[in-house]
């Protein structure tokens, strides 16, 4: 698929898995993170000069060692970006709690 392939409109939509489309831009994906990475904790969570700063990590908990946090991500975002996550965020979690569809069960 090449990018002339790819829809255009407003929205934004993941095509071909390595390119975000963005109106009439097209965006390559490159991976540089290390993997993926478990959180249940924040760490950071703060707003300076038009910038959201979120830091997240896991608990460990081991046997005979005092408990410790693993930070595994920091990030930084734009108030747009914050409130993207916003509504994507609301929209799984209404998600996970519609009851499954009678209909399509065995």
């Amino acid at each position: 698929m090449t990018d002339d392939d790819l829809p255009t409109s407003n929205e934004v939509i993941l095509a071909t898995g390595r390119h975000l489309r963005m109106g009439n831009d097209s965006f390559e994906i490159i991976d540089r993170s290390d993997g993926v990475r478990y959180v249940d904790l924040f760490t950071e969570a703060t707003y300076m000069n038009g910038v959201v700063y979120l830091s997240m990590g896991s608990a460990i908990y081991e046997f005979g060692n005092p408990p410790v946090v693993e930070v595994s991500t920091r990030v930084r975002m734009s108030m747009v970006a914050v409130q993207n996550l916003y509504a994507m965020l609301g929209n799984i979690i209404s998600d996970a709690h519609k009851p499954p569809d009678q209909s399509k069960a065995n």
